[in-house]
């Protein structure tokens, strides 16, 4: 498996997952203060687009394994350190990032499937 551009994105989604719902949120009560509809219709468009990041990111995280939840969950919920991840799974280094590049991998591929990576190259979007 070699890294992409779609890994990379995907791995800076999921560094950003609780940032990305505390936006939501914020973004939700500032919704309610606003009256200047140029403004709130920004503010909706960033909202929709977070949201469907969520959205993805639920998908995918129902397709997934305990042990593979259990890494993305200390990783990138819980902010861990790699070694406190490699205790609480009892594995070594080289398959702690073997586990969190599949994982990664894995989730890049519901949140861009080929149809939209497809698009994506061909300059469609």
């Amino acid at each position: 498996m070699k890294k992409d551009k779609y890994y990379k994105m995907t791995e800076e989604i999921l560094k950003d997952y609780n940032n990305t719902l505390h936006l939501i949120e914020l973004i939700n009560l500032e919704l309610e203060e606003k009256a200047d509809t140029d403004h709130v219709d920004k503010l909706k468009h960033i909202k929709n687009k977070h949201e469907i990041i969520i959205k993805k990111l639920d998908i995918a995280i129902n397709c997934m394994s305990d042990e593979e939840y259990c890494l993305f969950d200390s990783l990138y919920i819980n902010k861990e350190k790699p070694i406190s991840i490699m205790c609480k799974l009892n594995v070594s280094k080289s398959t702690y990032y073997e586990l969190k590049k599949k994982l990664i991998f894995k989730i890049s591929e519901i949140i861009y499937p080929k149809c939209i990576r497809d698009m994506h190259e061909s300059h469609l979007f």
